[in-house]
């Protein structure tokens, strides 16, 4: 009896000491949203407020994708995935990409035009998505 007991708490002791590792190997995750979110903001500011019109909004537009693959990239090379992680990002950005495209975007183009601090404000609302999904509880 006395061995199949220690054999039962060495194994709880295992699983929680795994479940703490794989916890902290997924800490990165809420990292990766706020930076997402960052980008997001910085995108849309540098290219409805600072550069709307010329080839600037060219270099916006490549320096916002080279940012966001090399983001990718990083993600790729990480060693554990949160549960349900990849959804919630899809799901951030499905609805900053809506926010952008028929929801806040167009109202402050129309009212606002360029104006940088009105685009700022607008931007980091449209980007509230990634940061409410990097406050969600991360799960392993």
């Amino acid at each position: 009896m006395g061995t199949g007991q220690w054999s039962v708490e060495a194994a709880l002791a295992e699983a929680e000491r795994m479940r703490g590792r794989s916890l902290r190997a997924a800490r990165w995750f809420r990292v990766y949203l706020v930076v997402a979110g960052l980008l997001a903001v910085g995108f849309i500011v540098g290219l409805e407020a600072l550069y709307p019109n010329g080839w600037e909004r060219y270099v916006v537009i490549a320096v916002w994708g080279a940012l966001t693959v090399l983001a990718g990239q990083w993600v790729d090379r990480r060693g554990a995935f949160p549960v349900g992680g990849r959804r919630r990002f899809y799901i951030a950005g499905t609805i900053w990409l809506l926010l952008y495209l028929v929801g806040i975007g167009p109202l402050v183009r129309w009212q606002f035009d360029t104006s940088l601090p009105m685009w700022t404000v607008a931007s980091l609302v449209m980007a509230l998505p990634f940061f409410i999904a990097a406050c969600w509880r991360v799960r392993v």
